[in-house]
């Protein structure tokens, strides 16, 4: 256990190693944002040239609104208002499609780093340079409410805010209210020339009901009644404003958001109150337009270009010379295709000198080419990767799993590259010369081709034949973009293959019933990208006429769980039954009272102690304490699932007597149902209303660990269940398969690193293969922790023998 432990510590180093070296490496921002002054010694008459289209600005971002839902029955003041008062266009939002990153880029016209993903669960770094900061630099007085991630970006530059938390999903009434009630105040008072407000109930609606709930329509209503509220303000006021809306990012069909599906990275930019064109631009040149219109300096780290369709009123020497300076701030950033922007500024020039249309136009063309072109490819090329620390870090990964192999099929234990490894890893953390690098990959190289001669003395077909083949196969299928994304068909293939071809060699088919299994769980969520649209059980149960269906459902989930948990003890509890009704209770009665979820909490600790106090029976316990927590967890549709996947491990158990077949076969269910739950290799498939089960606030520790368990419901049961009987194999085999898949990843990432979807499907895959290490990583070191503790429990039992 101990060999295995320290092996995957390392494993989890060169992985830490191959993300520090993949993850996007932020392009340099401009040095200067300063408005050009002269063009081949012509001044440019500034006061004319670049004087502000607008005097008020209200942004209006409600968060998760999708280009689908701008209709005129969802929005019926504010379809009229921008067809005939303004237009609207259709945004392209990058990946990741979640609210931090989202923010960055409505602010600053710059893409956020990937990792920005997870920042936006643990926290935020205030930014140093955005339209907000020019705009206060300007003398613009700034009233920001909503979202308080906004509050952590820009933490000095509001005159007056509240902030509501974003995390709290429960919550889309109150969320709401607090940011109107402060508009309705706001609306009377002329002291403030740019108000930011951000939604976010329907986004919360959106976790926790779906898209297609009859709660968005209503909540729609609601925001058009607040755009109404504000236009029919801005008719009585002596100043030029423009009221914007918009979408920080979109929803998925299955409600989440955070991949890169048609509806979470479209969403709609409307703008009343101006003269304009619909059209389509990309999400990173909304700051640059707004900026334009307000007459302020760019952001210095922008790349997108101002809107001309939103510019239609300005002459052409007004657009010539808000290209000519997005240009210069462009050129800052990226010496590319200068000589396409010479030629802009030459035909610029020759305009200014003959004032011919001609040449106007010309350097129009020329100036668009030129910052599309240069746009374009800081978008592809923003992150940059350090390809001998990925190469290094896939050689290390290698080494070690050839390591874990060996150990598995005790050829020794490794420790000469352990220790090789170790160094390396620790000098490649650290700054490094190339000279080093590559003497490390040499020498990784070298205990790599010695370790490959020793592993294959050991791979012997055998009866594990199509183990070998099924792995191969799921190895293959990870080149593939389009198999990442359904990789939930490749396990249940897997899964029903060798279940009917292990009943046919030993002719029995009592495990056929999994077969059944799979086929209704596979029905039961949506799953994966291409057919997630599709309607399933799920949301069948969840529709109001099928109601009585869904406590059938629920309640006889229950009764089957209780029955599961009665076996594993092998007797009867009387506290489960009273946890199970409390947790029917909630659900159906009191989801949104944090007092019978405590409640509930304390009952499963309560029992989890008594049981351990009375039969000291440790593996069972927890087991039943898991199922006992995810019960809590899981949506009341899905609980069903528990009982369908302890049955499943049950009758291979009982069936099969390999014990490397039994754990290999059980862990593949538990992959399945990982699967079957609804998660996949998109953030979208995080369900982050499980996270506030029993909570009324956010409690960030509390909020993630119930978001970890109840993503690794299935995986952590499975495991809890087979290591009474298999221990040391279930963690071998998990730690190898770990590892061989995080290999596989990590060489597919870096073979086809400039991929059209690396950031969109690959880079994903990789996080979540990461998060995947990470979670066996606590199993195994809980595992060894209770391991150790029950050795000094019974050794203390055996000094009080030996007293008496």
């Amino acid at each position: 256990m101990d060999k295995f432990l320290i092996n995957f510590i390392l494993i989890i180093i060169s992985l830490i190693l191959f993300l520090r070296g993949f993850f996007p490496v932020q392009y340099t921002s401009g040095n200067d944002s300063a408005r050009p002054t002269q063009l081949n010694g012509i001044e440019f008459n500034l006061e004319q040239l670049y004087k502000p289209e607008v005097d008020r600005l209200v942004f209006i971002i409600v968060d998760a609104l999708r280009w689908d839902f701008i209709t005129q029955q969802n929005f019926p003041n504010l379809a009229p208002a921008f067809h005939q008062h303004g237009c609207m266009h259709k945004v392209h939002v990058q990946s990741p499609t979640v609210t931090l990153p989202r923010i960055k880029a409505l602010t600053t016209g710059r893409v956020p780093q990937f990792l920005d993903v997870v920042l936006n669960l643990v926290g935020t770094n205030k930014l140093n340079d955005s339209i907000l900061h020019q705009a206060k630099n300007a003398g613009k007085r700034i009233i920001f409410y909503g979202d308080d991630t906004w509050l952590k970006l820009y933490p000095d530059v509001f005159e007056r805010w509240e902030g509501v938390t974003s995390f709290f999903v429960n919550d889309y009434t109150e969320v709401d209210n607090n940011v109107t009630s402060n508009v309705l105040n706001e609306l009377s008072n002329s002291d403030w020339d740019i108000m930011v407000l951000h939604y976010l109930g329907l986004d919360h609606i959106g976790h926790v009901h779906g898209p297609f709930s009859p709660l968005v329509q209503p909540k729609l209503q609601e925001m058009d009644k607040v755009f109404k509220r504000i236009y029919d303000e801005t008719k009585v006021w002596n100043k030029k404003t423009l009221v914007v809306v918009t979408g920080d990012h979109g929803m998925k069909d299955s409600g989440g958001h955070g991949g890169a599906t048609y509806a979470e990275t479209y969403v709609p930019f409307i703008a009343v109150g101006l003269p304009c064109v619909n059209g389509s631009i990309k999400q990173i040149d909304i700051p640059a337009t707004l900026s334009v219109l307000l007459g302020l300096e760019l952001p210095s780290s922008s790349i997108g270009r101002p809107v001309l369709n939103m510019l239609v009123g300005l002459s052409q020497d007004r657009q010539l010379y808000i290209l000519n300076y997005v240009s210069s701030l462009i050129k800052s950033i990226s010496d590319q295709y200068e000589e396409i922007l010479n030629d802009a500024t030459s035909y610029h020039y020759k305009f200014m000198v003959s004032n011919s249309t001609k040449d106007a136009t010309s350097a129009q063309i020329q100036y668009q080419a030129y910052i599309n072109m240069v746009t374009e490819n800081l978008l592809h090329v923003s992150a940059v990767q350090d390809d001998y620390t990925l190469l290094v870090s896939i050689l290390a990964l290698l080494n070690l799993l050839c390591v874990v192999f060996s150990n598995l099929c005790f050829l020794g234990d490794g420790t000469t590259t352990q220790l090789a490894v170790t160094l390396i890893l620790i000098i490649q953390l650290l700054p490094t010369l190339l000279l080093t690098s590559v003497l490390s990959i040499a020498l990784l190289l070298y205990f790599l081709l010695q370790n490959v001669v020793k592993v294959a003395r050991c791979v012997k077909p055998n009866d594990n034949g199509i183990f070998i083949i099924c792995t191969v196969l799921y190895l293959s299928s990870l080149q593939s973009s389009s198999f990442i994304e359904e990789e939930h068909q490749t396990w249940y293939f897997m899964l029903g293959t060798c279940i009917l071809l292990k009943g046919y060699k030993l002719k029995h088919f009592q495990m056929l019933p999994i077969l059944i299994f799979i086929r209704f769980i596979r029905t039961m969520n949506p799953s994966g990208d291409k057919w997630s649209h599709l309607p399933t059980l799920s949301s069948w149960f969840v529709l109001e006429e099928n109601y009585v269906f869904y406590q059938i459902l629920f309640c006889s989930s229950l009764m089957l769980i209780y029955f599961c948990c009665n076996k594993l003890l092998k007797r009867h509890s009387l506290v489960i039954p009273l946890i199970l009704i409390f947790i029917y209770v909630f659900h159906t009665c009191f989801e949104k009272s944090p007092t019978v979820g405590k409640f509930i909490w304390l009952g499963i600790g309560f029992n989890f102690l008594l049981e351990l106090y009375r039969f000291k029976n440790y593996a069972d316990q927890f087991v039943v304490c898991w199922i006992l927590l995810c019960s809590l967890l899981i949506r009341p549709h899905n609980l069903v699932l528990i009982p369908i996947c302890l049955f499943s491990c049950a009758l291979v158990q009982n069936y099969l007597k390999n014990s490397l077949h039994i754990t290999m076969i059980t862990l593949l269910i538990g992959k399945v149902f990982f699967f079957a739950q609804g998660n996949g290799n998109s953030f979208a498939s995080v369900d982050v209303a499980s996270g506030y089960v029993g909570l009324q606030s956010y409690v960030p520790s509390i909020v993630f660990l119930q978001i970890v368990c109840h993503t690794y419901t299935f995986p952590v049961l499975v495991t809890l269940f087979t290591i009474t009987t298999h221990s040391r194999l279930v963690w071998e085999i998990s730690i190898f398969f770990r590892t061989l898949t995080l290999v596989t990843t990590c060489t597919a990432i870096l073979i086809q690193r400039h991929h059209l979807f690396v950031w969109s499907v690959f880079a994903p895959k990789l996080l979540v293969e990461s998060f995947n290490c990470i979670e066996l990583l606590v199993e195994l070191l809980i595992f060894k922790f209770i391991k150790l503790s029950k050795c000094n429990s019974i050794q203390t039992d055996v000094n009080k023998v030996n007293v008496y």
